[in-house]
């Protein structure tokens, strides 16, 4: 059996990147959603700064006032999970 794997168990190779998108937020508003999106795909076609931080796209768009109010969406829905 090789090293890191059990009986029963298949190790999975790990993508190179996988970032949270907007559907990870179901609270945002449509609008915010596209936007975290756009800033996904930009880290995953090596536009953006190299990083493994899976959260990298919705803390850009927080730092950059990529919001639709900014450092917030003033659109998203109250529901609870």
């Amino acid at each position: 059996m090789a090293a890191g794997q059990q009986a029963g168990w298949i190790e999975e190779k790990p993508e190179s990147h996988k970032f949270l998108r907007g559907k990870d937020y179901p609270n945002l508003c449509d609008r915010c959603k596209q936007i975290i999106n756009s800033v996904a795909d930009m880290y995953e076609e090596g536009l953006m700064e190299d990083t493994d931080d899976i959260e990298a796209p919705i803390m850009y768009v927080y730092d950059h006032k990529m919001y639709c109010g900014e450092h917030e969406c003033e659109n998203k829905s109250e529901r609870i999970l």
